[in-house]
């Protein structure tokens, strides 16, 4: 019980503490349903998956009882960050106003341009240099009056972010940050919402902790609530995705979180 962070060097078996930490609270009691692992890409959910459902077969089987069958695990959530948000997203459809369309970032681009046109900054701003503005301030889980001023692009995005918003909202879409951002946001304002998915998990654990930013520091905050049940594996050395919005301190700071 409460919050664990697990310190470990490139190869040691990160994934490996993940994996039998779900077996052993399993084979514990808790449900697989109540139990989610986030990480960051498909490849790393998928062999997770795949280990620990292998697990949880043959657990049984190691301690003298049957084997465990595949739907053992069937109600087992593994996931990155972003398939999880889209989940949620879906099944709270009405709260965020009802159905929507996920941007990719084609359409991110072409949205963006059409701001700067009707800005009359189309010539003088690289458009893909101002979605990288705007989308590391929503995985800092920024407001735009809170954006930096400090160089000619900080200044046009702060303008366009609001915007940008509202245009999604007009087109009933959001784009891929906002599948944490959004879901982080509707937790913090609906209390209700947030106590329905604390109930529904009562175990969160997290792989390369190093590569979290602060949006998905906030969803596993509100996720968590006053129970704290996080485990977080992950290696500071390794922090290497900063220019993504990765933010180093979400590990350094772990003890301080929670």
């Amino acid at each position: 019980e409460g919050p664990l962070l697990v310190l470990a060097g490139a190869g040691s078996g990160k994934t490996r503490v993940i994996t039998h930490r779900i077996a052993r609270l399993v084979e514990r009691g808790v449900p697989p349903q109540a139990i989610v692992a986030l990480t960051f890409t498909n490849k790393a959910a998928g062999e997770m998956r795949e280990r620990t459902m292998a697990l949880l077969r043959r657990g049984k089987a190691e301690r003298g009882g049957p084997r465990q069958e595949r739907g053992a695990a069937r109600g087992l959530t593994v996931s990155t960050f972003h398939a999880f948000g889209l989940d949620v997203l879906g099944r709270e459809r009405e709260a965020v106003g009802g159905r929507f369309t996920i941007f990719d970032q084609g359409d991110q681009l072409a949205l963006i341009k059409q701001l700067l046109r009707a800005a009359g900054a189309e010539r003088a701003y690289d458009a893909q240099a101002v979605l990288a503005r705007i989308s590391n301030a929503k995985n800092a889980f920024l407001a735009p009056d809170e954006l930096p001023e400090r160089d000619p692009y900080d200044e046009i995005a702060k303008v366009l972010y609001p915007r940008y918003r509202e245009a999604l909202r007009r087109y009933r879409a959001f784009d891929f940050d906002d599948l944490v951002c959004e879901v982080t946001t509707l937790w913090r304002d609906r209390p209700d919402i947030r106590a329905k998915w604390q109930d529904r998990f009562l175990h969160v654990l997290v792989d390369e902790y190093q590569d979290t930013n602060k949006a998905q520091l906030e969803m596993m905050r509100l996720l968590c609530g006053a129970r704290r049940n996080v485990c977080a594996v992950g290696d500071e050395d390794q922090a290497i995705y900063g220019w993504q919005g990765a933010d180093v301190r979400n590990i350094l700071d772990f003890e301080r979180h929670f």
